[in-house]
């Protein structure tokens, strides 16, 4: 709970888990009984304290209003420029990223509008990539602590590290693979930033009683942060692949044959398999043991996205040089991530 005599977020005070692990600390009970039989009102409630938390009402309202424009069938590269161009500092970080070495299609002259990007990438492209810095941009200026920046960095290497494996498999509008990945953890991500100490409630909760933090967090509110963040996804008008893919599981076993997805079920797995290799890469700091762990990871996927120890530590290496390469414009303090900068990258 709050200890400075402000209150943020909702409250998790009385929980009545119905178990021989429930915890006995009072402090850590919540009105759990009511949000399980009743989780769309818990979920609608949450939602109500978050879109009065800082700068998220105008960050929300900025996502929205981008969908609806680049979600009419017939709009123009100009009427989508137009919205884009209500943020001067967005249009020139975007400008600034389509003309760098993530994209690195458009020679020495670079392009120099919006507009021009769109006509060349796209307006899914462009969509795409306004949607991904604006959710980095946010996650960064909301960042308090350490621990915020470094959710903030990971959710763009974890995206960066899904256009690269797409890429290495020549599927199409990797950048697809990109915001589906960064966006994947978003109720989880959203609640370290606007809930911490209802969050770790949770967490410790669930180190407790030795149980995933999905299901302690389904325990407490009713419904996964995976739930909260789809919720909030749709909310915003984010497109409905990005929706879908938010939802996928950890394959339960390898397949011993090729398992034929959908691109739903692409966009899905590689987002959550980019996202766990970039928890290790960030936790696990000893190379061998690191290479052991991913190796694991590469054999449960096997049969959805075959790959090789060496293919991803070559990918990781990229990644790393290009967020290192292009830090200054994205505001990016390599000093204060070590753990991902130290290491000889190259």
């Amino acid at each position: 709970m709050i200890t400075n005599g402000m209150k943020r977020g909702f409250d998790i005070d009385i929980i009545d888990i119905k178990s021989q692990e429930c915890p006995e600390n009072p402090s850590e009970r919540s009105a759990y009984s009511n949000s399980r039989s009743k989780p769309e009102k818990t979920m609608a409630m949450v939602f109500r304290k978050m879109e009065k938390e800082g700068d998220f009402p105008s960050f929300s309202n900025q996502i929205i209003e981008i969908n609806k424009v680049l979600n009419l069938k017939y709009a123009s590269a100009k009427d989508i420029a137009n919205v884009l161009m209500k943020d001067f500092a967005l249009c020139n970080k975007l400008i600034k990223l389509v003309n760098s070495s993530f994209y690195g299609v458009f020679g020495r002259g670079g392009v120099s509008s919006v507009e021009e990007a769109m006509i060349i990438l796209g307006a899914d492209q462009v969509q795409q990539a306004a949607a991904s810095l604006m959710l980095f941009e946010h996650m960064q200026r909301s960042s308090r602590n350490e621990e915020l920046k470094q959710i903030a960095l990971k959710t763009l290497m974890s995206g960066l590290i899904a256009k690269e494996l797409a890429m290495a498999k020549k599927i199409s509008n990797s950048d697809e693979f990109l915001i589906c990945a960064m966006f994947h953890r978003l109720g989880e991500n959203l609640m370290a930033y606007y809930f911490p100490e209802q969050r770790e409630t949770i967490i410790q909760f669930a180190k407790r009683n030795k149980m995933s933090y999905e299901n302690a967090f389904r325990l407490f509110l009713g419904f996964s942060s995976q739930e909260l963040g789809v919720g909030i996804a749709a909310k915003w008008g984010l497109p409905e692949n990005i929706r879908l893919s938010m939802q996928t599981k950890k394959p339960e076993k390898p397949s011993q044959a090729a398992v034929k997805l959908s691109r739903v079920q692409q966009l899905g797995t590689v987002a959550l398999l980019s996202n766990v290799i970039c928890d290790i890469r960030f936790q696990i700091t000893d190379p061998p043991k690191r290479d052991k762990i991913l190796g694991s990871l590469i054999q449960l996927y096997r049969g959805r996205y075959d790959t090789v120890l060496d293919t991803i530590n070559i990918l990781l290496t990229r990644v790393i040089n290009n967020i290192k390469n292009n830090s200054s414009y994205l505001d990016i303090n390599t000093d204060e991530c070590r753990v991902l900068f130290d290491e000889p990258s190259s």
